[in-house]
């Protein structure tokens, strides 16, 4: 058994941090969450060599990704808890329906997310209210470190049909985009 505690980076919203998630609960595997954000993800992005996520940062420090790798790491790491059966014919099973789903159930999920209204609106709320706190707290910084004006802000409307419009936009008006 490995002692420390491991790092799951990525979204909440993605198929395959939620996959790698299910697998260190199942093992009972020690962990922290740290989401992906844009502040983050340079460093993260020059530590593990890929944008892609889920991320899995280790006790001894190494950032690994792709989980079809990390599944039969972390499995013989916690083996108290299997994820691959023992016998040839399960774990080759197994590794064949990991590839299956890893490939075609991905599009399925995208489908549903994003294919009906219920469920844009769902993904839309959770996705763009971290956007839009995100988005308040750089105009606030924009704001107190001088580089824009609070009077060079308009507010944008609200567009209903639009779920992607947020509650409330602010952009720069026509006058002090000219001066940036």
């Amino acid at each position: 058994m490995y002692q420390g505690v491991y790092q799951l980076i990525g979204s909440e919203m993605s198929l395959f941090s939620r996959k790698l998630e299910a697998q260190l609960r199942f093992q009972r595997v020690p962990f922290q969450w740290l989401f992906k954000t844009q502040q983050r993800s340079t460093d993260l992005e020059a530590r593990a060599g890929t944008h892609f996520i889920p991320l899995l940062q280790t006790p001894e420090k190494w950032m690994l990704n792709d989980t079809i790798a990390l599944g039969p790491m972390l499995n013989q790491r916690f083996n108290d808890y299997p994820v691959i059966p023992q016998t040839a014919l399960q774990k080759a099973s197994c590794f064949i329906l990991e590839d299956a789903f890893n490939h075609w159930l991905v599009r399925s999920c995208v489908h549903s997310r994003w294919c009906y209204p219920d469920n844009v609106k769902w993904a839309c709320n959770k996705s763009f209210h971290k956007l839009a706190i995100t988005a308040k707290k750089l105009v606030a910084k924009r704001i107190s470190d001088g580089s824009c004006q609070h009077n060079q802000l308009q507010k944008v409307p609200y567009n209903s049909k639009n779920p992607r419009a947020g509650r409330a936009r602010f952009q720069l008006n026509e006058h002090s985009r000219a001066n940036h």
